[in-house]
């Protein structure tokens, strides 16, 4: 429902921070840091539809090139492309191979040149040297923006190599060596958790602490608009309808998954929602996302709790994520 509001993320458009980050002719990082359930995933979404509908006015004066943009996004996984520095990096390289077309020669020519020696490996150096020469190749006016989200997800040893690697190349690597009429504008958005390795090495670029205030517009949008469909179904009348609204704007304190945990639970309840019965759920309702997660689980109907934890062993023990086909065979 968020995502599908022209109006989210506006906000972001006019933080200094973010406005001096994308106007930056040189190399740059942002970091935006927020508690989870807040939003970071959507406004990282936001901010790559934004970049590609209103670049900075370096791209705007150049009307024959688009913003290249690259996008990865952590999660926690048995599967090393889907949680380690390795996998972003290769996903990047993919990524910017078919963006940019005059690097694809670099790709193909690392790819031969490794696969002589008989034991092929994308490895963390091999990455790293084809992504610099790589950015040696890119057409200077060309603006290359680097989207890495949830990093704070990202495997720990794998994740201090990314950190480092970010640094040196933001702040005194590959592109400051490089003159700047040939550099091309690398710009890196982070987002992440405040986990204290990240604050560590990240501090010290443009940081920005997501809070309740910046995103209570996007939240006003997305409880109103859920909870009017929700009456429209449920026949609610206004009074019941504002209740909730008031209930869930006054305790969501920024926190987007609560909400849309909280409603969810209000939709899939099928008894008559009177005033009495809206009154004893309001009390009742689990204030933070750990507890809500414990009562959605103490709430699944006995019928359904077998099924439930041989679900959770099938995606804690997989080698790699399970489609819901897939899920189904094995149940």
């Amino acid at each position: 429902m968020l995502n599908r509001s022209k109006q989210a993320g506006e906000w972001i458009l006019k933080n200094p921070k973010y406005i001096s980050w994308l106007e930056n002719n040189e190399a740059d990082l942002l970091w935006i840091t927020a508690r989870v359930g807040c939003g970071k995933t959507t406004l990282a979404s936001h901010i790559t539809q934004k970049v590609q509908a209103n670049p900075s006015s370096r791209s705007s004066n150049n009307n024959n090139l688009k913003p290249v943009i690259l996008y990865f996004f952590f999660h926690k996984s048995n599967v090393e492309a889907e949680g380690t520095a390795t996998g972003a990096l290769r996903t990047i390289v993919s990524q910017l191979a078919c963006q940019v077309p005059d690097v694809l020669p670099i790709v193909l020519g690392r790819y031969e040149f490794l696969s002589t020696k008989g034991n092929f490996e994308w490895s963390w150096e091999n990455l790293l040297t084809m992504i610099g020469n790589m950015l040696e190749r890119i057409p200077i006016d060309l603006e290359v923006y680097v989207i890495l989200d949830a990093l704070d997800e990202c495997e720990p040893e794998s994740q201090r190599l990314l950190l480092d690697w970010l640094r040196e190349l933001v702040n005194n690597g590959k592109l400051s060596a490089m003159p700047k009429t040939s550099r091309p504008s690398l710009k890196f958005a982070i987002t992440s958790r405040p986990d204290g390795n990240i604050f560590d090495s990240l501090s010290c670029f443009r940081t920005i602490e997501m809070t309740a205030l910046d995103t209570a517009t996007d939240m006003h949008t997305l409880i109103n608009n859920r909870i009017k469909d929700f009456s429209r179904r449920r026949h609610l009348d206004k009074e019941a309808s504002q209740r909730i609204i008031d209930f869930l704007e006054e305790n969501s304190h920024g926190m987007f998954l609560w909400v849309v945990l909280i409603i969810q639970d209000l939709e899939r309840r099928d008894e008559r929602l009177t005033e009495e019965v809206i009154t004893a759920k309001l009390s009742s309702i689990p204030l933070t996302l750990l507890n809500t997660y414990e009562a959605i689980l103490r709430n699944t109907p006995p019928t359904r709790k077998k099924d439930m934890w041989r679900i959770f062993r099938w995606l804690l023990f997989a080698r790699r994520g399970l489609t819901l086909a897939e899920l189904e065979v094995a149940l």
